[in-house]
């Protein structure tokens, strides 16, 4: 087995081109649902205006993806490997 970020610079490598071509989607989708193991969304209250909004609870790659990205952005969602929680 390849080590997961590996795996995923991997897939994400074949993923872009196959976006952008209609005779292609279909197997970028499959690509995405092999980064993903699971997808939990959960409407929760905002603390901070008090509107219901939806949690996303991803398990998987993609969730190893967001991390890196919201480091890279200066985020501060919640992220790791096995799960991420975006607001």
């Amino acid at each position: 087995m390849q080590a997961w970020p590996h795996y995923t610079k991997n897939q994400l490598a074949n993923l872009i081109p196959l976006l952008n071509d209609s005779a292609h989607r279909q197997r970028a989708a499959e690509i995405v649902r092999g980064l993903l193991d699971r997808i939990l969304l959960s409407p929760i209250t905002d603390d901070n205006t008090g509107k219901t909004i939806l949690d996303v609870h991803i398990q998987g790659h993609l969730a190893g993806i967001f991390s890196l990205a919201f480091k890279e952005a200066g985020e501060s969602k919640t992220a790791q490997k096995d799960s991420a929680f975006a607001g």
